[in-house]
């Protein structure tokens, strides 16, 4: 599924990262190659890049996570059943499922109101070790972001221990267009792409989602095609960066 491949690294690339690399199997190497020049693209070989500053693992169907003790952004096919709890006791990752996803990982049924994805949040949440704990973007209406970083702090150390719980932030952006198949490996691209440009991963997240959200609204209320968030975003951005409503 390389289309998930260039998906994701067109919107880290849209979202402001200098650099991105693409790291397929070689049989789709020179496809996903042809489909975005703005990219590095190199057959993956196993190993991480030394240089690499977040990698994100899922999109395509790329099921295999290396050994990498970096920042790590999860989707798709890299969110595997049984495995939420593996990595709620790695720190500097972020999951992005939507509602199926994350009742694979944790093994729970698929939950539909904004209600019970709070409650079994919370729960997921009180698991884990403090300081540890991942971010997890809950992808669908009114997307959820689940975080126990105090607000804005890139990096975790003692003294903020004590401030350390659960916070749930809710979005308020998007609409029914954005279920199409392909807008999820938009949005964890924009994660990883945020989180580079030195955001802290949780806002990183919640900050995708609202942009993500807000490129679907102002294009209006009907399907979309991912292409048109594509090109939305940098006008979004634009208008933010020059203060003007967006």
């Amino acid at each position: 599924m390389s289309g998930a491949a260039v998906l994701a690294a067109l919107r880290a690339l849209a979202a402001g990262a200098g650099l991105v690399t693409v790291l397929p199997d070689e049989a789709v190497r020179a496809e996903i190659a042809a489909q975005i020049p703005e990219a590095m693209v190199r057959a993956w070989d196993g190993r991480v890049p030394e240089d690499t500053d977040i990698l994100l693992v899922g999109p395509g169907g790329v099921d295999e996570i290396p050994e990498w003790t970096g920042p790590l952004v999860l989707d798709a096919s890299a969110l595997k059943a049984g495995e939420g709890w593996r990595w709620m006791d790695r720190p500097h990752t972020v999951l992005t499922p939507h509602a199926g996803e994350f009742a694979r990982l944790f093994g729970a049924p698929k939950l539909r109101t904004t209600s019970d994805r709070l409650d079994r949040l919370r729960e997921v949440f009180e698991q884990g070790t403090a300081g540890t704990r991942p971010v997890i973007l809950l992808k669908g209406h009114q997307s959820i972001t689940a975080t126990e970083f105090p607000p804005g702090l890139p990096t975790l150390s003692r003294e903020h221990w004590t401030d350390l719980r659960p916070r749930f932030l809710i979005n308020d952006t998007g609409h029914w267009g954005l279920a199409i198949g392909g807008t999820g490996d938009f949005l964890s691209g924009m994660v990883a792409g945020l989180w580079a440009q030195g955001l802290a991963p949780d806002a990183a997240a919640w900050s995708a989602a609202w942009l993500h959200g807000r490129c679907a609204d102002r294009l209006g209320p009907g399907p979309l095609l991912p292409r048109d968030l594509a090109e939305e975003l940098p006008r979004l951005l634009r208008d933010l960066y020059a203060g003007r409503p967006a």
